[in-house]
């Protein structure tokens, strides 16, 4: 989002796009309404609460529902290449709350396996059939 946008925002809200509003408001996790000053904005210290996400254990939950990376950027609406970027990674990555909760909500699972501090145990589908 471009500095003009946001001064746009704060000067003119009911000129801006719903779609840019929407979001702004996603990024901040905070209502629309508290963009427009419909509602007071959330009380708080003003950071973005985050939660890390382990490589492996996204990556052994991903691959044991059998999805590729589009499969559940298309489930949990967060993009393929944040997911790459998360697998990826070395080390636990922090993510917005919000990120965490689509992905674990996506995946059918706790906070706990997506963060690492539950075991993950990695599975394998079978591409034969029994006979």
């Amino acid at each position: 989002m471009s500095e003009r946008q946001i001064a746009c925002i704060e000067n003119a809200p009911s000129q801006v796009r719903q779609t840019t509003l929407d979001r702004l408001a996603r990024a901040l996790a905070v209502d629309v309404k508290a963009l427009t000053g419909e509602q007071p904005l959330p009380a708080g210290d003003g950071s973005v609460a985050s939660f890390k996400v382990d490589p492996k254990s996204l990556k052994a939950l991903r691959s044991g529902k059998g999805w590729s990376r589009r499969q559940l950027a298309d489930r949990s609406s967060v993009s393929e290449r944040q997911l790459a970027r998360l697998e990826t990674a070395r080390d636990s990555v922090p993510v917005r709350m919000t990120t965490f909760k689509r992905i674990a909500e996506a995946l059918g699972t706790d906070g706990g396996k997506l963060s690492g501090a539950s075991a993950v145990t990695p599975t394998r589908k079978s591409w034969r059939t029994s006979a």
